[in-house]
């Protein structure tokens, strides 16, 4: 949807078209670069979006977030509850497997295209229960983007799925206060 001389909004399907259907397993493995969560002419389609400069901003809207969540959960194998559905766990860290942490590699791709477009990316998302704000993502030079993530509407917030003691971290090794 352009936005005049402001930009374009990229609204992306996260869920249907192109989905590897993976929330809760690791088949395919979560490294292999062929897993993916928009498919291929999708990911063609917003790498594209994000190229075109005939405006400042991008708004990326995604329905799951788009950094890296890494929820702590020494010493557990396998998950259940209290956890929400879509996590995996991998050597003692809970993945969002139903977001993007599921689909690491298609993320990097986009890490890259935003990176190659230079500035004014801001990522919309939601999908965790709880509102977040991040810098980032990031690759090995810095952010290359915002994100807001705004909270469900009638769900549980994510901080009461978490077993006690859990804290929030994401891929750089800040950790988030959950409230």
């Amino acid at each position: 949807v352009r936005l005049g001389d402001l930009g374009e909004l990229v609204l992306l399907d996260t869920r249907l078209a192109g989905r590897d259907p993976h929330a809760d397993t690791d088949d395919p493995p979560l490294d292999d670069p062929g897993r993916t969560m928009l498919g291929p002419a999708q990911s063609a389609w917003v790498e594209e979006r994000l190229a075109d400069r005939r405006g400042p901003w991008v708004l990326l809207v995604s329905s799951v977030v788009f950094n890296e969540m890494r929820v702590p959960v020494p010493g557990r194998v396998g998950l259940n509850r209290p956890f929400p559905a879509g996590y995996l766990s991998d050597d003692g860290v809970a993945l969002n497997s139903d977001g993007w942490d599921g689909d690491p590699a298609e993320r990097d791709r986009l890490v890259r295209a935003m990176r190659e477009r230079g500035r004014g990316v801001v990522v919309l998302s939601g999908d965790v229960h709880s509102s977040w704000a991040f810098e980032g993502p990031a690759d090995d030079t810095g952010p290359v983007a915002v994100e807001l993530t705004c909270p469900a509407v009638t769900s549980a917030p994510m901080g009461e799925m978490l077993p006690v003691g859990g804290d929030l971290e994401y891929a750089d090794e800040v950790t988030l206060v959950r409230s």
